[in-house]
C-alpha cells in the first residue's frame, strides 16, 4: 500500500509540476494551484520513524492537501452565509474574502518524489521527466542534490542557468529541508518539520504555518501568508519573503505560533482554534508619486480581524 501510495503520489506530482515555473527562477513565483487542484492521498498521518524522503513527502503532500481542503470549506461556507443574508449585494461585505487559496506552491520537493533510499539511478531517471540534463549525487547521508542546467526567459531573452537542488532527510525526526538555486542564488525554499504531539511546521518562502491533526482533523491552524508584490513597470512592489538565513528550523527545532501571529510582513494571518476561523489582513493602498498622479509603491493598512461565519 505504502508503494502505491508513493506511485500514484509520484503520478500527480508530475502532472502538477507540468504547470509550474522550473525551480530556481530568480524572483518568480510557483503559479497558484486552484483549490480544485488540491493534492490528493490519505488522511495525513505521521511520517515513520527511519523512512525515506519519499515517505516523508508523501504525508506532506497530504497534510498540505487537508490544509487547502479545510480553508477553502471554510471560506467557501462563510461567503454563502453572507450571501443569504443578503443575496444583492454580499459581495460588498468587508468580510467578503475572494480568496484562492493555495499555499506551499514550491516545485522541486515534489521533483524528488522518488527518492527512496540509495537507488539515485531510478530516482534521476524520473527527475530527469523534469530536469532532462539532471545528475543526482549524494553529498552527505541523508541528502541527494540534483545540478541541471534550464533556460530562463524571465528577462525577455533566453538565458542559460545551472540549477541545484538540494533535499534533506533526517530520518529521526521524519523532517525535510528542500533547497532550489539558480546560479548559486537561493530560490526556494522548503521545510517540514514535526513539532510533536500531532503538530508539523510547514515554512516557505511565502508561507509558514503550524498546523495540528487529531485523528486526522485539523484542530489548530496558525498560517501566515507572506507579502509579495512583484514590481510592475514604474510601480515599485512590495516583497517580503521569509529567509532561511533568519529561521531555519531543520531537522528538528520547534516553532512559536507567534512568530507566526505576529509577523508584521504577512499579507494574511488565518487561525483555526476551538472549530473558529479568524482572518486577519493586510489592505494595500497606492503611494502617489510626486505628481499626484503616478504610484511609486504601495503602503500596508492593517485590516479588523474577524471570526468566519458558517
Amino acid at each position: 500500500m505504502k508503494r502505491l501510495k508513493q506511485v500514484l503520489c509520484l503520478f500527480l506530482c508530475i502532472a502538477m509540476l507540468a504547470g509550474l515555473c522550473a525551480c530556481g527562477t530568480p524572483q518568480e513565483e510557483a503559479p497558484s494551484l486552484s483549490p480544485d487542484t488540491s493534492p490528493a492521498g490519505d488522511s495525513p498521518s505521521v511520517p515513520a520513524s527511519g523512512g525515506t524522503y519519499a515517505d516523508a513527502y508523501v504525508e506532506y503532500w497530504s497534510f498540505c492537501g487537508a490544509i487547502w481542503d479545510e480553508v477553502t470549506r471554510r471560506l467557501e461556507a462563510h461567503n454563502a452565509a453572507l450571501a443569504l443574508d443578503d443575496p444583492q449585494e454580499y459581495f460588498m461585505d468587508p468580510t467578503y474574502l475572494m480568496l484562492v487559496y493555495a499555499p506551499f506552491n514550491t516545485a522541486c520537493p515534489a521533483v524528488g518524489g522518488a527518492i527512496t533510499g540509495d537507488d539515485l539511478a531510478t530516482a534521476q531517471e524520473v527527475v530527469r521527466l523534469y530536469w532532462p540534463d539532471a545528475v543526482l549525487t549524494s553529498p552527505s547521508q541523508g541528502a541527494v542534490q540534483a545540478e541541471y542546467t534550464f533556460t530562463d526567459k524571465t528577462s525577455g531573452t533566453e538565458v542559460l542557468r545551472q540549477g541545484l537542488c538540494l533535499w534533506e532527510f533526517d530520518a529521526a525526526s521524519g523532517s525535510f529541508r528542500v533547497t532550489g538555486y539558480a546560479d548559486g542564488e537561493l530560490t526556494e525554499f522548503t521545510e517540514f518539520i514535526p513539532q510533536g504531539e500531532d503538530s508539523y511546521l510547514l515554512y516557505t518562502m511565502g508561507d509558514k504555518a503550524l498546523v495540528t491533526f487529531e485523528d486526522g482533523v485539523i484542530t489548530q491552524l496558525y498560517h501566515a501568508h507572506m507579502i509579495n508584490e512583484p514590481p510592475l513597470g514604474s510601480f515599485a512592489g512590495d516583497v517580503r519573503l521569509n529567509s532561511l538565513e533568519e529561521d531555519d528550523f531543520f531537522p528538528g527545532k520547534a516553532a512559536d505560533p507567534q512568530w507566526i501571529t505576529q509577523d508584521e510582513n504577512a499579507q494574511y494571518v488565518i487561525t483555526i482554534q476551538d472549530g473558529v476561523m479568524t482572518y486577519s489582513g493586510k489592505i494595500p493602498q497606492d503611494i502617489p508619486g510626486e505628481d499626484g498622479q503616478s504610484r511609486v509603491g504601495v503602503t500596508w493598512v492593517q485590516g479588523e480581524s474577524f471570526s468566519l461565519k458558517g
